[in-house]
This record gives C-alpha cells, structure tokens and sequence, in this order.
C-alpha cells in the first residue's frame, strides 16, 4: 500500500477514523455519567447519495466487525417502502416551500428507520442492545448517519414512562431518551463536510449537556399540564425554589403537577389568579403551606391552589405528577409512587437500582474472602434497613474495627462491642458519623468521624459523606487493611467503597498484549487497526504488570519510528508510556 496516508477499508471520508475515535469517546463519558454501564457503542455508517457512483454502496466505521455491508442491501428499498406508508404523507402545506421541505423531512425520516430496521434484523441475536439512529448528513459521496446502542440491561433497570406522544407532540420517556437526541445534535455539529475529524466534541460540557436533558424531559412532563406553548421552564424553577429559605429554613414541600380540574386532584384553597412558577421566591413561601397531605396544585406554568390527591389514579394516563422537596437544593420527580428523576444542586440523576444483595455479597466477598454467607446476609440487612427506612449513614466493615474505635476514640462515641441488628442500625446511625463495625457484625463505635489523606479519588459533585469515605478507605487500605465503607443516602442511593473494577481472564489479556507485540510493521501496516490493538490495552491498563507494561512501551516506540520514518501525512494520535497500576494486583484476574 501507499505510506503517504493509512488505510480506510470503507471509505466515506478522509478523516472518518479520527471522527469515530472522538464520538465514541464522546458518548461513552456522556451516557455513562447519566447511567453508569448504559452505554454500549457507537458506529457510523454511510448509504450512497443517489447518483453518486462508487464500489461501496454501504460504508461502516465501527470498532468491533459485527454488522456487515450486505446486512444493508435492502436499505434503500425499505427506504423507499417506509417513505410511501408514512402517515406524514397526508399532512399538507400551502406554501410550496414548506410542502417541499416537508417532503425532504419524510425522506430522511424513512433512511433513517430504513437503517434502524436493518440493524434490529441484525440485531435479533443480540437482544441486549436498544438502538437510536440519527438522521443523515451528506458528506462527499455518502450520506452518513451515526447509531447508538445502549445495554437494554441497564436501560430496563430504573422505572420510565411509556407514553412517547401527547396531542402530537413527540415526548421523551425518561432523562436517557431525552439524552438520545442531544447527543446526536450535538455529534453532528462536527460532522460538516470531508474535513470533520470531531475534535470539539473532547471540549463539550457533559455536565451542561446532562442538565439540559432533564430540562427536556421536565418539558415533556410539563406537556400534561395542558399549556403546551409555556411548558419548558420548570425544571430551573425547581433547582431555584429548593435552593432558597424561608425565614432561615430550608425548602420543603410538595407540589401536584396536572392539569386543572384534574379528576384525582380536589382543590381546598384556590387562588384568586395563578402564580408563575418562574416566580421562585414567592413559591418559596407558598410552600409553608404544604404538608404530608396538602400539596401546591401546579400546571407545571402557574401554581393556582393548594390541595390533595383523591380517588384510584389510573397510571397509564401518565397526566399526574408529583415534585417532592424533601430539602436544600434538591428535589424528586414522582409518578404513580415511582421516582423518575431526582435532583441535586442543579444536576439531575436517575434513582439508582434497588440495593442488591447479589452486588453486595460479590463486592464484599473480593475483600474478604474468607467472610461467612451468615456474616454477609446480616450486613446487608442492616444496611438494607437504613435504605428501606430512606435513612442516610455511613456504615464501615473492618478486619480492624477494635483498633481503629480506639484509634479514632478522640472523634467517635465508643460503646461497650455489641452486634448490630436491622433492629438497633436505625437508631445507631441516628447522629453524624460512620458507624464500625467488624466482620462478625460487631459494633465497637458510632458517630465516627472518619479521617484520610486527600487524593484524587474524590467526587465534588458529591457531600462530604461521601468524599471523607473514600479517603478513609484509601487510607486504610493503603496500609494493608481489609475495609469496605457503605455509604447510604437519604433518597436510597447506595456507594460501596472501594469500587472494584470487573474480574477479567488472564488469558484476554496475554492475548491482546501478545497481538500488539506481533502486530505487523511492514507493507501491509493499516494505522487505523493499530489504533485498535494499541487503544484497546491502554484502556486496560490497570490489568497491566509491569513487564507487560515494558513490552507494550517498547513496541509503540518502534511502531511511532515506524509512521515517521514512511511519512503518514495525517495527525498520529499519540500516547504516553502506559504504567502498572499500584492497586493492581491478582485478583482482578482469573
């Protein structure tokens, strides 16, 4: 082959390999933020523009060779298909420019599932993926559309609505499908013409773009309360009205969102006119006026009473919302009793899963692995109480615990050792601290101010219950102790430090290291495949020994003189010596 450029194998355009490089980076950071392990991958693919002439009539990127051209030879058929059966097909404009436009959308549309059929065909063995297709960009020969694919796994473990319109307006389920097409808006931003190589999509704010997915889907709530035209808006209301207090103390209260006269909602106090929700400070005030029982009555625009829920609310109408503020700065959407979205200082979250047993044994048992089912089964029920009881506290698990109540005996309350019990964990983790306790459920303090060194493992999204755990834990652990620090919150949310990484085969990894060493450096060199082989160890380098570490050094070495010695025009996306991790050790490996 030529040296003066790497080697595409499906050629779209010259810089598709740096673009997908940069997307998948993309995502991956994004959607795992919203949903930790919901992101599964990304590909590209192009279908030719019509009479544009080339050997590829479907072109893929992709980083794992799953999906095949041919599993695409019916695309433009389907396409054709879809856009005759589209009920868009009878919605029609006066104006000749709105009608042809309408007509190009329908087209697009079509492709668009066209390609989403094809890959779900495929995909009929592989029924752990959900896939989401964006709509094509024409860049030189190709018109190209990016695919995303979820873990179905994940994206069925937290409660969702089912509804995806209202009175014709598309709506989104949850704060992931509203995620879904931001991230694509964003994506084709840098996807332009033949120079797109999606640098800026390293630059994009995540935190920003997550934020503006719950604002999304709070519009597509606030659809229900029936004033379509004023429904975006109420997710900033809401991180302003529960970040402000009312005479020194802190926001708390319910609000009902639906529509007026809503047969499951009675009104006790009506007010003579509606009160705008962009109005924090004074719905602040109203909200003295709530209680278990009595909640602010919202069109998700006006606050116009204060009432209560009555009768058997039929969930499928999806048409009745409650907003719990059960404190400073954070706030709860509910529906039907189920929590779909919960807010902390501005940044929505999904509700984590309920606490599973299974992940506590595992995690706990890679730790101490010498520790009785018996043992196991009353930790987690105690901690398992705490969550149930919507209670926070911090509980620590120590092959130490004597040592450290009496280490710590300046910052704690020590007590006489006793065994802790769903009964008594209630009332033992009912003040500030961590409550100890050793591996036979023996507890030796409570209140337990936990200590450590500042490191980088630290969260500042996150309180201080959180940040002081992991440091004590690192601490520790650094010193040779077994510890596990259980963090619970109020809203059920459950950390268990450390937080291990996955157990992998040796085997894999010999192999991978051991394809790298081999990869050839000759006449048959493709830059894009070593891409893969080089970046798919470096991701893995935790599970890297050092003499490892060595050889993969020396062989990105000889392969970087190798690309300038024959002169690749194109940027090398270059890498720094890869280092054995010091918390590495067997393990992780099986």
């Amino acid at each position: 082959m030529s040296m003066d450029q790497r080697t595409i194998d499906q050629f779209m355009w010259g810089y598709q390999d740096l673009y997908y490089f940069n997307l998948k980076h993309f995502a991956e950071n994004y959607f795992n933020v919203i949903l930790p392990g919901i992101f599964k991958q990304v590909f590209i693919i192009g279908t030719l523009l019509p009479g544009k002439n080339d050997n590829d009539k479907v072109c893929i990127q992709q980083e794992e060779t799953f999906y095949k051209q041919e599993d695409f030879n019916d695309v433009d058929d389907l396409t054709v298909q879809l856009q005759h059966v589209s009920p868009e097909n009878y919605t029609f404009y006066d104006h000749p420019g709105l009608q042809e436009s309408h007509q190009r959308a329908i087209k697009v549309h079509a492709l668009r599932d066209a390609i989403k059929k094809c890959i779900e065909k495929k995909s009929a063995i592989n029924r752990d993926v959900l896939t989401f297709v964006s709509t094509a960009v024409p860049i030189e020969k190709y018109n190209v559309s990016l695919v995303l694919q979820l873990n179905k796994k994940e994206y069925d473990s937290f409660y969702k609505l089912n509804l995806t319109s209202y009175s014709r307006f598309r709506i989104s389920k949850s704060i992931v499908d509203s995620a879904v097409p931001l991230f694509f808006s964003e994506a084709q931003k840098c996807l332009v013409d033949g120079n797109s190589n999606g640098w800026d999509l390293s630059s994009v704010d995540i935190s920003s773009l997550i934020k503006q997915a719950g604002n999304n889907f709070l519009g597509a709530v606030s659809i229900k309360g029936d004033n379509v035209a004023e429904s975006y808006g109420l997710f900033d209301s809401l991180n302003t009205i529960s970040s402000l207090k009312y005479e020194s103390s802190d926001a708390c209260g319910k609000i009902i969102v639906a529509r007026k006269n809503h047969s499951n909602i009675r009104v006790e106090i009506e007010f003579e006119q509606g009160y705008s929700i962009r109005r924090p400070r004074l719905i602040r005030k109203l909200l003295e006026l709530t209680n278990d029982d009595l909640c602010l009555l919202c069109d998700a625009v006006n606050v116009y009473g204060i009432g209560r829920l009555i009768g058997e609310y039929i969930p499928t109408n999806e048409d009745l919302f409650q907003i719990n503020i059960p404190g400073h700065y954070q706030w709860e959407l509910i529906h039907d009793r189920k929590k779909l979205l919960l807010s902390k200082y501005g940044n929505p979250y999904l509700p984590k899963a309920v606490f599973s047993q299974e992940e506590f044994n595992s995690r706990t048992k890679r730790i101490f692995n010498d520790l009785s089912e018996k043992k196991l089964s009353e930790l987690y029920h105690c901690i398992n109480t705490l969550v149930l009881e919507h209670k926070g506290g911090i509980l620590v698990v120590s092959d130490h615990a004597m040592d450290e109540a009496k280490r710590l005996k300046n910052q704690s309350i020590s007590i006489v050792p006793m065994a802790l019990t769903p009964d008594n964990v209630k009332k033992l983790s009912s003040i500030d601290g961590a409550v100890l306790v050793d591996t036979n459920c023996i507890c030796y303090s409570i209140g337990t101010i936990l200590d450590g060194i500042a490191n980088d493992n630290g969260n500042p999204e996150r309180g201080s219950r959180y940040n002081s755990s992991v440091r004590y834990c690192d601490y520790r652990r650094s010193r040779n102790e077994k510890v596990v620090v259980v963090i619970i919150s109020e809203d059920g949310m459950v950390d268990i430090i450390p937080k291990l990484r996955p157990i992998l085969k040796k085997n894999d990894i010999v192999r991978l290291v051991e394809e790298y060493k081999n990869f050839p450096l000759n006449d048959e060199f493709d830059l894009n495949k070593y891409y893969k082989a080089r970046d798919r160890l470096y991701e893995l380098s935790f599970y890297l020994s050092q003499n490892q570490c060595d050889e993969i050094n020396k062989k990105r070495h000889e392969s970087e003189d190798f690309i300038k010695k024959n002169n690749f025009t194109r940027l090398y996306i270059a890498r720094d010596d890869v280092k054995p991790d010091p918390k590495f050790d067997e393990s992780y490996l099986e």
